[in-house]
Order: C-alpha cells, then sequence, then structure tokens
C-alpha cells in the first residue's frame, strides 16, 4: 500500500502520517519503520527497504519526504523503475511518500492516481492545501480549541492575515496566544501584544496599498510605521522598490501573454502573492513603471543625504501611487 500525502500544508499533513503511525500496534516499536532521504536514495535501496519483511509483526513501514520533487527533476530511470515496481510491492509494506507541490505531468504521478481509484485502491492519495480567506481563520480557531482555548473571530482573522501562509508559524502563535489569555478567548488586543510581525502586516499593506494605487491607505501605513519607529524610513524604501520591480517583472511578462501560472513559476512566486501582483499590474503601465526606478533613486540619495524620513516617502508614494502622471 502506497500512501501519497502531498500540498503546501504540511503541518497538517505531518499530523496525519504522526495519527496513522501512531494508531499501529506494533510490539518492536519503531524496528519495523525505515525513514529514508529523498536526496540520495537509490531505487535499490528503496526497492529494499519495501521488500524487506517485518520482524515479528505484519507491517514493514517505509516513510520518504520529497521523492516526488526530486524526480520530477530528472532521474528518468529511477520513476520507471518505481512506476514498473508498485504492482509487485509486498502486502505487507506501507510506503509513505511525503511531498510539497507535485508536478501532475509526472507519469509517476498519474499512474499513483490511476491507482487509488481502483476497487480495492492500492494507493491512497490526499492534497493538505493551505486554506484560505475564512477557512483559514476557521482553522486558526480549531487550532486554538485542540490547545483548549478560544480564539475570537475577528483576532483569528489578524492573526491569519499578519502570519500569512506559514501554517506551522501560526500554530506556534496560536500556542502563545492560548497560554497568555489563560481561561479568556484571546482577543485582537491580545494579538497585537504578542504577536511579533504586527508592524511587518503595516509593511505589507503600505507596499500593495502602493501597488493598488491607494494613496490615503499607503500613507497612513507609512506615518504609522514612522511614529513607532522612525528609522524604519530605509527599510519601507528597500521594500517599495522591491514591489515596484516585482510589479514591473509582472507587467512585462503579462505584456508578453504569459498567464498568471506562467508569471508565477517563471518568478518563483508564491500562488497568493503572485495574484495580487497580477491584479495590482493593471494599474501601471511598463513605461510607468520603468520611469519610477528614477523617482526611487532620488528618494534612495535624499534618504541617506540626511532628509527628512516621513517628508521624502511621502512625496515617492504620492507619485508612485497616484493617479495622475510625474
Amino acid at each position: 500500500m502506497i500512501y501519497l500525502f502531498f500540498g503546501e500544508d504540511e503541518l497538517s499533513r505531518d499530523e496525519a502520517v504522526a495519527a496513522l503511525l501512531s494508531g499501529i500496534d506494533d510490539p518492536m516499536g519503531d524496528l519495523n519503520q525505515n525513514r529514508l532521504d529523498a536526496a540520495s536514495l537509490s531505487f535499490g535501496e528503496l526497492r529494499h527497504a519495501c521488500d524487506s519483511p517485518p520482524f515479528l509483526s505484519d507491517r514493514r513501514i517505509v516513510v520518504v519526504t520529497g521523492l516526488l520533487q526530486r524526480l520530477a527533476k530528472g532521474n528518468k530511470d529511477f520513476a520507471e523503475q518505481f512506476v514498473n515496481y508498485i504492482p509487485t510491492m509486498p502486502p505487507y509494506s506501507r510506503l509513505f511518500l511525503l511531498e510539497g507541490s507535485v508536478d501532475k505531468r509526472m507519469t509517476l504521478w498519474k499512474r499513483l492516481d490511476e491507482l487509488s481509484g481502483q476497487k480495492p485502491p492500492t494507493v491512497f492519495v490526499r492534497e493538505y492545501g493551505v486554506p484560505q480567506g475564512r477557512d483559514r481563520a476557521k482553522w486558526v480557531q480549531q487550532r486554538a480549541q485542540r490547545y483548549g482555548g478560544q480564539i475570537g473571530s475577528a483576532a483569528a482573522t489578524l492573526l491569519a492575515d499578519v502570519v500569512g501562509d506559514d501554517l506551522r508559524l501560526i500554530d506556534q502563535e496560536v500556542r502563545k496566544l492560548v497560554t497568555y489569555a489563560g481561561d479568556q478567548p484571546v482577543s485582537t488586543d491580545d494579538v497585537q501584544a504578542i504577536v511579533p510581525y504586527m508592524q511587518e502586516m503595516t509593511i505589507w499593506e503600505l507596499v500593495d496599498a502602493v501597488g493598488m494605487r491607494k494613496v490615503s491607505v499607503a500613507l497612513a501605513a507609512a506615518e504609522r510605521i514612522l511614529s513607532e519607529d522612525p528609522s524604519k524610513g530605509i527599510y519601507l524604501h528597500i521594500m517599495i522598490t522591491r514591489q515596484i520591480r516585482l510589479l514591473l517583472q509582472v507587467a512585462e511578462l503579462k505584456a508578453l501573454g504569459q498567464s498568471q501560472q506562467q508569471i508565477r513559476s517563471a518568478l518563483k512566486l508564491h500562488s497568493f502573492v503572485a495574484g495580487k501582483l497580477f491584479n495590482q499590474a493593471n494599474n501601471f503601465t511598463v513605461e510607468r513603471l520603468v520611469a519610477a526606478y528614477d523617482r526611487l533613486l532620488d528618494s534612495d540619495i535624499a534618504l541617506k543625504s540626511g532628509a527628512d524620513h516621513a517628508l521624502t516617502l511621502n512625496l515617492l508614494i504620492v507619485d508612485l501611487a497616484g493617479r495622475r502622471a510625474a
């Protein structure tokens, strides 16, 4: 039997595997379990591990993380041997393949997916995607309950927005917040007091507002950041420059007719980030984004020459995000 667990939600994936393995009653403990390193694994080593009879038990557990991702980059012989081996795998073997993203064009993937649909199946496939929007806030609330606490919907949404897609990091913050709140539900004030990413959220709010050409939102975000830490001026400039650079790259690729998925792959962006940039690029022409580099250079020189950070950044934001031409 092969278990293929894949997706960007590695936390839920690994917890599911741990739950399955903990439910196996094996008098020999971990003696009948093998965890193999996909980076250096040969097909012969994989086959040997799966073919080895269990000792005083009825199951042999083999766990490999990242094998399909490695084979997607090459090693065609390994992949072909693996496809041919699947029907001959001993019934006592349980092979767990743990993956992040999976290239569904692979022959190996297609074969595993095909076998998962047979009755009885010899392959079990489950995808663990990162929850988005309201689903992520619900996920946060479920994690709080898991640790014996509660978190309000507003606080859960705020935490999910602040931390982003890293569910392991969100989980760590939920644990801290539940401990901090004690018998009380976690509130938005608790999130603002405990979570160390609140200012970073404001910075992302700033650069997104520039991309969406929402001048008032960008100016308000910059004011909040600089009021808390006046030394952040140069860092804010770096982040705005990065946003303009990404928007220019996306705009140029869109002009060449590339899709959002192609642009995401070419620039190695997360799907959520790629989607935002893809939409924000509609607010600019390529020419305006190219011209923005001159303005960014001028403001960079001004900031490093002792100019007032707040005034310099405000003028830059108005210039970049304003509706009129610079």
